[in-house]
């Protein structure tokens, strides 16, 4: 909101997470492991979105028809993984809206598979 852009995810991503030799094991408590089983379980049992046609997964990628729930992420030539595979974009999908307590237009609300 300062006019300035931010900048791509997956840039932040490759700075903030560098493959690295050093070993920091004495930092990690079991919270470690709680949180990362949290954050897991939130994004893998979201409920999936499908193309409404064609009842498979939307391809964010692929150009043409761009799914509403498509949200791909620009990969630069200079990333230091995905370069070498000469990817420059990942495929990410919204999860499955859900409908807000009482039908009242709002934020949208995320659908778990657990507790839908």
């Amino acid at each position: 909101s300062d006019d300035f852009p931010l900048p791509p995810a997956r840039h932040v991503s490759a700075k903030m997470h560098r493959d690295t030799s050093q070993r920091h094991e004495h930092g990690i408590t079991f919270m470690f492991a709680a949180w990362g089983q949290l954050t897991d379980h939130d994004l893998t049992l979201a409920a999936e979105t499908k193309d409404p046609v064609t009842r498979r997964d939307p391809d964010c990628c692929g150009g043409g028809r761009v799914n509403p729930n498509c949200m791909p992420l620009e990969v630069s030539v200079h990333d230091p993984f995905y370069s070498h595979y000469h990817q420059r974009c990942i495929n990410m999908l919204r999860s499955e809206a859900g409908v807000r307590p009482g039908c009242r237009l709002g934020s949208r609300i995320q659908v778990n598979s657990l507790t839908s």
